[in-house]
């Protein structure tokens, strides 16, 4: 069962996400035992989404999520076993819950992103506006300050928070904010 948050869901009511899904593998490492990573938890199902605000498109970015994302539909089990196995990887393959019955994998419904999840995401990705360069980022977030990636990551999130506040406004930014606090 989903917690509710009322404070989010109303602050949110004037925003909209169109995902399209992105057929994923489970990705494989070299050698070894047991062909697949070591952590299938760690797994991301990925999608592109659109967020848009009072019908108009705000940003279009890749979103990612962990199998934590979708605890209605499927928890994972402590120790993978071969059913188990092939019911992920035609999750992640599709984009849809799978359920046995009568032996058999029956496609289920479409995993489906949760509009809070994904406003919240680029909340915190475009709080990098708030940081007075990109040193300051990468010292918060963990990054290595020498990084050519890192500071292009660090581009994209200041892109992001000033799309998010131009197609919002600094009151909704901050009412964002202050609704999200205990997320």
């Amino acid at each position: 069962m989903s917690k509710e948050y009322p404070e989010i869901d109303e602050a949110i009511k004037d925003f909209s996400v169109v995902a399209a899904y992105i057929p994923q593998k489970i990705p494989l490492r070299e050698g070894g035992k047991h062909p697949y990573v070591e952590d299938l938890n760690k797994v991301q199902f990925k999608w592109h989404v659109q967020l848009n605000y009072k019908g108009r498109k705000v940003l279009e970015t890749p979103f990612s999520c962990g199998i934590g994302c979708f605890r209605e539909v499927y928890t994972p089990p402590a120790r993978w076993l071969n059913d188990q196995l092939a019911r992920f990887k035609l999750m992640l393959r599709d984009g849809y819950a799978y359920n046995k019955g009568d032996g058999l994998l029956l496609k289920g419904d479409r995993l489906e992103l949760k509009l809070r999840d994904v406003v919240w995401s680029c909340l915190m990705d475009g709080r990098a506006i708030d940081n007075a360069c990109f040193e300051d980022w990468a010292d918060e977030c963990g990054y290595d300050k020498d990084s050519r990636k890192a500071e292009q990551v660090y581009r994209t999130c200041v892109e992001m928070g000033l799309r998010l506040r131009a197609a919002v406004g600094e009151d909704k930014l901050q009412e964002l904010h202050l609704a999200y606090q205990d997320y």
